[in-house]
């Protein structure tokens, strides 16, 4: 079924991410989605549908799915969580589609909120550890970090990739990210900083691994003649592609790569657009070879040794060809687990939407963002766009 333009997207709100011990999952999710009906033009009484994830550290929240809405009066004919861990929100998108064409639901607020950053050191182990197989890969030490490592010293024993070129990604991140008030660091570096800032898993440097924060994001969806009514600037969902394409890292093949093409092209081809039509790329990073391996797989580099230089030349930094991250990302913003693939979203949108501050794209109108579940077993692609 084609969906393009069908459905739109009136709302968004996301906080400040960091590490905020003060702060709640619960706190972050009421604070997000205040922001997000401010942003909509929506009464807290016209939301009838409310869709969040678990938050991957903070038991509370899992349990009491609905406790934000209490807190700021919501009372829905539908409530429910749903995960895919970094692609949850994708994949809410997906539902809420489903919900709103299907005449079940009119206003969706969806919500993610999560506490990585000031989760304590040894459950953060115990839950990622828990994620690989039992038998053949956690007696082993077998860690997410390690399986993108070795993926990495593959890129460079290739000669896909270089260092530099992989520094590189860090540093056109951190550009956007400092232009950023929301993002955990805002400090410019160079190649040099982060060839010089140590190992956290050889290849990786500590610059180019993602600082676990906190953050929560949310999104409020409607259908595209709902959205013509309301005060506010729709961005219109154009296209949606997803993939699941491995479960243990040992089973991944291509690494993940065959699930993001096929997620991206499904995608195209609702919306009817290619590569060249896009104005921003909002992708999912938590590592620099992830940004090049979805620019390969997205068709907007013609490989992964093409976009290896193309992003060390700045070719999706601040004033280059095709501004990519421009929130900071993973690596800069901070990674706020499944938070963090809404916020991606949420960037492009807000980009869209022309509210995007000191990194205001120029005229931007169509953007798409990616997510990616545990270490690229599942990809999903939305392209946005400001008109139907």
């Amino acid at each position: 079924m084609n969906t393009r333009g069908k459905v739109a997207f009136i709302g968004y709100g996301d906080c400040p991410v960091g590490k905020y011990p003060e702060r709640t999952s619960i706190q972050q999710a009421i604070e997000v989605s205040l922001m997000a009906l401010k942003t909509a033009g929506l009464e807290a009484g016209e939301i009838d549908t409310i869709i969040s994830t678990r938050s991957f550290a903070d038991e509370v929240y899992d349990w009491g799915i609905g406790l934000f809405g209490e807190e700021i009066g919501l009372k829905t004919n539908l409530e429910f969580q749903m995960y895919a861990g970094g692609a949850s929100s994708s994949a809410m998108i997906k539902v809420a589609t489903g919900l709103i064409l299907s005449g079940q639901s009119k206003n969706v607020l969806m919500v993610a909120s999560n506490k990585w950053g000031t989760m304590k050191r040894d459950k953060a182990v115990d839950s990622l550890a828990k994620l690989h197989h039992e038998d053949w890969e956690r007696p082993f030490g077998f860690f997410q970090i390690g399986a993108v490592a070795l993926t990495m010293k593959l890129a460079f024993l290739a000669k896909l990739v270089t260092p530099e070129q992989s520094a590189g990604v860090a540093v056109s991140n951190r550009q956007w990210a400092a232009m950023n008030p929301n993002a955990m660091y805002r400090n410019r570096i160079t190649i040099d900083d982060v060839l010089n800032s140590g190992f956290v898993a050889d290849p990786i440097h500590t610059l180019e691994a993602p600082p676990l924060a906190d953050g929560a994001a949310a999104l409020i969806m409607t259908s595209a003649e709902n959205a013509k009514r309301k005060p506010v600037k729709p961005i219109y969902l154009l296209g949606v592609g997803s993939s699941f394409s491995f479960s243990n890292v040992s089973q991944a093949q291509a690494g993940g790569a065959e699930g993001q093409k096929m997620a991206a092209d499904a995608a195209y081809a609702m919306a009817g657009i290619g590569p060249k039509d896009i104005d921003l790329a909002s992708i999912y990073e938590p590592y620099p070879l992830g940004t090049l391996a979805w620019l390969s797989s997205l068709g907007l580099c013609k490989d992964m040794k093409t976009a290896a230089k193309w992003m060390y030349e700045g070719g999706g930094a601040p004033g280059g060809e095709l501004p990519v991250t421009t929130d900071g990302g993973m690596l800069s913003r901070g990674h706020c687990a499944i938070s963090g693939g809404m916020l991606f979203a949420v960037e492009a949108i807000r980009q869209l939407r022309g509210e995007a501050g000191d990194r205001q794209v120029k005229n931007p109108e169509i953007a798409l963002a990616t997510a990616m579940g545990g270490v690229g077993n599942s990809s999903f692609v939305e392209i946005f766009g400001t008109n139907p």
